[in-house]
């Protein structure tokens, strides 16, 4: 999440959910903290609700206040957080084909998980690495039962993502020592630095590219998709947003730089570039959303070959295009299309079938 959009992305009700679990097996009446979250009981009962990122914050404070300082209770909520608690989000980084690219994900859709809790890809001395926590986004209030929490739910997810215990060499974290020590390293299966400069979970460099055991490129690609869609639905609702888009598309070839945009809008680039940043995002970001959309158009659906779909983008070189769709895709524009000619294919060799037994 981020405050920019707490009010505009909805999220599964699972995360309130977990905690009205946790309360109600602490003997702890959950209504308190439903109603400052302003939530229906009925939505957090229904297995299809959804709350928006601002109703999770407010229940997160209202739980604190049940539970008191609790890092062991928080720490075990954190432990409930499955990757399929997550949605899409949960999905695309379980179906990732690596390690890594499951990282590059999980960062690129970070507005879909249910904390203001910043993560970043780090680098470690003897060729270790893994994730950075940086939990300064979040307010002061939040802070700790946040980090507390994220020790138990990302290590769950690595687990999940690993269908196992994830091979960590060890997490670091800038949080004095508990009490239990023992339940942390007990349960997180690595051990544990309290007190440390940083908070980070550490690997061997060499796993980043071991295949996952649930790595699936078809299912990978759908909930890539359904995720950006998601957080695109959300900024575009926005109508500065939505017509920075159209007009983008309507340049299609010849994209309109980022002063040709706001001269189109009636505004200096400046005044733009500061709206679209207070939206968390930028002429660059938008440009590239435009184009990957339709690059995956002019691959599924015409015969054009890759110099022509490149220029068709407004690329001047193949090899730029193709440096950009790997980036955006996480794989080659040819290996793109192969695998949409494979699926159309396998689709197109149903239908005799289908229409027979009908």
């Amino acid at each position: 999440m981020r405050l920019e959009t707490l009010d505009r992305i909805g999220f599964p009700n699972l995360s309130i959910r977990i905690m009205c679990s946790m309360l109600e097996e602490l003997g702890l009446d959950s209504a308190p903290a439903i109603r400052a979250a302003g939530v229906d009981r009925a939505l957090i009962d229904d297995p299809n609700g959804r709350i928006s990122g601002r109703q999770e914050l407010d229940f997160q404070h209202a739980y604190i206040g049940l539970t008191g300082h609790s890092p062991e209770v928080w720490f075990r909520t954190g432990l409930r957080y499955r990757m399929l608690c997550y949605g899409p989000y949960g999905f695309v980084m379980m179906t990732a084909r690596t390690l890594r690219r499951s990282l590059e994900l999980s960062s690129l859709f970070g507005d879909l998980h249910y904390s203001l809790m910043s993560y970043t890809n780090v680098a470690a001395p003897g060729g270790l690495i893994g994730i950075g926590m940086d939990p300064s986004p979040i307010p002061e209030a939040l802070r700790e039962f946040s980090m507390y929490r994220a020790l138990g739910s990302v290590t769950t997810i690595l687990h999940d993502i690993w269908q196992g215990p994830f091979p960590l060499t060890r997490i670091e974290v800038t949080l004095p020592e508990p009490k239990e020590r023992a339940l942390f390293e007990r349960e997180l299966h690595a051990p544990v630095r309290f007190g440390a400069e940083r908070s980070a979970w550490l690997w061997p460099e060499a796993l980043q590219d071991v295949a996952l055991p649930m790595g699936n490129s078809v299912c990978e690609e759908t909930y890539e998709r359904q995720c950006a869609e998601i957080i695109t639905r959300c900024r575009s609702e926005h109508p500065l947003v939505r017509r920075c888009l159209d007009a983008l598309v309507r340049s299609a070839g010849r994209y309109h730089s980022a002063r040709q945009l706001a001269e189109s809008l009636s505004m200096s680039e400046r005044t733009l570039q500061r709206q679209l940043t207070e939206r968390g995002l930028s002429y660059r970001t938008l440009l590239d959303h435009v184009r990957y959309h339709q690059a995956q158009q002019l691959l599924q659906t015409t015969e054009m070959n890759l110099e022509q779909v490149s220029e068709a983008l407004g690329y001047s070189e193949l090899a730029a295009f193709t440096r950009a769709f790997t980036r955006w895709s996480g794989e080659s524009p040819s290996s793109f299309r192969r695998l949409a000619a494979s699926i159309h294919g396998h689709r197109a060799q149903d239908e005799p079938v289908l229409a027979k037994r009908r």
